[in-house]
């Protein structure tokens, strides 16, 4: 059979949009990826986390947060409240996350009218959470841990023009609104990423940080 050139021209005209299609798909998934990377505020060295779990108490007054604030939290924390309207305080107990899904968590605790406490470990993103609340608890031996953003992908810092600095002064007018002391501020800004400050209990309460040394409910007239 002879070939015809037209019918070669037509397969040329044919691969290249399907090449070029799956070139680009393949760039769609990188960015993808990179982008699950955008300003998070975990503990330093910890690149797997487990993710969340939300669990309500048996009387139906509070939530415990656990885990990674990752993708999803907000709605389910939002979905959960709607539920629930007995619900009005909120534990934590998370070494960080996503800055943006910690913000939407500050939005809930704000409409809501939540108070908030950390029975275990809460550090970096999960204070913004923290702070949010109408009235703060540091239950014994947790701690609450401080350090600057960073930007795990420099890809995307470019791409979406974020900057962490700026991004992280945002998020200290939460503790601005709160009357959290400057200098401790400034102390938070002075500790690198891959470190975390751990302020004492004395520290958090003279600061502002902290109203409440114990648990929720223990005190009279609660």
């Amino acid at each position: 059979m002879t070939n015809r050139p037209w019918q070669d021209n037509r397969l040329h005209w044919l691969v290249i949009p399907t090449v070029t299609a799956l070139v680009g798909l393949a760039c769609f998934a990188l960015l993808f990826a990179v982008a699950a990377n955008v300003l998070r505020g975990n503990a330093p060295n910890d690149d797997v986390l487990p993710s969340f779990d939300l669990m309500l108490s048996n009387q139906k007054d509070h939530i415990r947060l656990e885990g990674y604030i990752d993708f999803g939290v907000t709605q389910a924390l939002s979905t959960l409240l709607e539920q629930e309207d007995t619900v009005v305080h909120l534990r934590l107990q998370s070494r960080g996350g996503l800055v943006a899904e910690a913000r939407g968590l500050v939005r809930l605790v704000n409409e809501f009218g939540l108070t908030t406490s950390a029975y275990g470990d809460c550090a970096s993103a999960c204070t913004l959470v923290f702070i949010a609340g109408q009235t703060r608890y540091l239950e014994p031996d947790a701690r609450l841990g401080f350090h600057r953003y960073a930007q795990k992908s420099p890809v995307m810092e470019f791409l979406m023009k974020q900057d962490p600095e700026e991004e992280q002064q945002r998020d200290l007018n939460l503790f601005r609104r709160a009357n959290v002391d400057e200098a401790f501020l400034a102390q938070i800004m002075a500790t690198p990423h891959q470190q975390m400050w751990y302020p004492s209990a004395g520290e958090l309460v003279r600061s502002g940080v902290v109203d409440v040394l114990g648990v929720p409910g223990d005190e009279p007239g609660y």
